[in-house]
């Protein structure tokens, strides 16, 4: 193991672990043992405008991917651009919101991981998602989304350019940057919809970690004890706009509300925040090494059945290609 344990070193009681958000803590813990202690957690929230959505005729935001795509129809018709979402080909652009789409639809990236890792990249579950996906980027997006990529996406929200979107929590500080936004006081937050499997929210995570080859492990493991200390966390998170809080208390703490709550009578952002991370799946990303090639190529599938290049079963049947031969050059699959 190329990681120290942190229970050899740290008292996870003094350390208030259980106050860490279960999926987060749950991501670095292998066999029992807490190789990491987290500082990070981020997901995807439905941000929307209340105002167009009543103008639009729409009740409340949409709870299913289907649900979402019909609102954008609604939205059209009220001649008001429905959305922006990730195209940019990469793991951590369009893979990172369309995995959400996948599950919620009933698909998956392998057969049963981690004990069965041959790719089902192509599964009709897969198909049907990305046909959603197409359907939405082609038909609802603004200009330009083929390519998008976060940053992208956030302006077009924080411009007033679109109706709603699903992007990552954490720029909610940039969309309601004060000096820059046209949306502030207009926006309502909510779940990411879900599909007839659930709803999977994105999830990633950051931590501190302690080599095994560290020549220091005590004074490494209280400087980690320290960097996620729950009065250091809330000091950092009062200090920003940028927001990735991972443990539990801090989401109710007063001051906290009081900095990042953005209430404007269409639901708090701290409170959805906190609740989509508690729902969050910490296996959202497959946890083996070579999923970042997998997803890379699987993000330019769905560009090649955006652009139209391809159809989706032919942009997945070609991905689930070359995901299988990715899993045996590993060694998964003989």
């Amino acid at each position: 193991m190329i990681l120290e344990p942190l229970d050899n070193y740290i008292d996870m009681k003094s350390a208030d672990v259980q106050d860490f958000i279960a999926p987060v803590l749950r991501l670095y813990n292998k066999d029992g043992k807490q190789l990491a202690f987290p500082h990070f957690a981020a997901t995807q929230l439905l941000y929307y405008r209340a105002d167009l959505f009543e103008k639009a005729g729409i009740k409340q935001p949409p709870q299913t991917w289907e649900e979402f795509r019909n609102d954008c129809d609604l939205l059209r018709k009220a001649d008001i651009q429905c959305t922006a979402l990730r195209g940019q080909p990469d793991t951590g652009e369009n893979i990172w919101f369309w995995g959400q789409v996948l599950y919620g639809f009933g698909g998956k990236y392998f057969a049963n991981e981690p004990a069965d890792l041959t790719p089902t990249v192509n599964s009709p579950a897969a198909v049907e998602a990305l046909k959603w996906y197409t359907d939405v980027m082609t038909n609802f997006t603004v200009p330009g989304s083929i390519s998008a990529t976060f940053d992208d996406v956030v302006i077009a929200m924080q411009q007033g350019r679109i109706a709603m979107t699903v992007e990552g929590a954490p720029t909610a500080g940039r969309i309601l940057d004060p000096k820059l936004s046209k949306v502030v006081g207009k926006l309502g937050f909510a779940l990411p919809p879900g599909g007839v499997s659930g709803r999977f929210p994105p999830f990633a995570g950051q931590a501190y970690v302690i080599p095994a080859a560290s020549e220091n492990k005590a004074a490494a493991a209280a400087f980690l004890q320290w960097a996620t200390s729950k009065d250091l966390m809330k000091r950092i998170s009062l200090d920003s706009t940028f927001v990735a809080i991972t443990r539990t208390s801090l989401w109710d703490d007063p001051e906290i509300r009081a900095k990042h709550d953005y209430d404007y009578g269409h639901g708090s952002f701290a409170a959805t925040y906190a609740e989509t991370l508690r729902g969050a799946p910490e296996w959202y990303y497959p946890r083996i090494p070579e999923f970042k090639e997998i997803g890379d190529r699987l993000g330019r599938a769905l560009q090649e059945a955006v652009v139209r290049s391809k159809s989706p079963e032919a942009a997945l049947d070609d991905a689930q290609g070359d995901a299988v031969e990715i899993v045996k050059r590993a060694g998964y699959l003989k």
